[in-house]
């Protein structure tokens, strides 16, 4: 392994410009567009219908707590 004094900087590591360097505020415009496809992704999801056989098996988990509390 190399010594500290002999490694190569990685790029992009440098925070001494802080959180208004080139690298930070990309990476921040790509976790907004990250962070919006996955709201898009979640709401269709959402939007979605239940496939009948988890429908069914949620209607068997409600009679069994139902059974189960009386």
């Amino acid at each position: 392994m190399p010594k500290p004094s002999q490694r190569e900087m990685i790029p992009g590591s440098d925070w001494s410009m802080g959180l208004n360097s080139p690298t930070s505020v990309s990476h921040a415009k790509l976790l907004a567009d990250l962070g919006s496809k996955l709201w898009d992704v979640y709401a269709a999801l959402i939007d979605s219908e239940m496939p009948e056989h988890l429908t069914e098996l949620m209607r068997r988990l409600e009679v069994e707590q139902t059974n189960t509390r009386n």
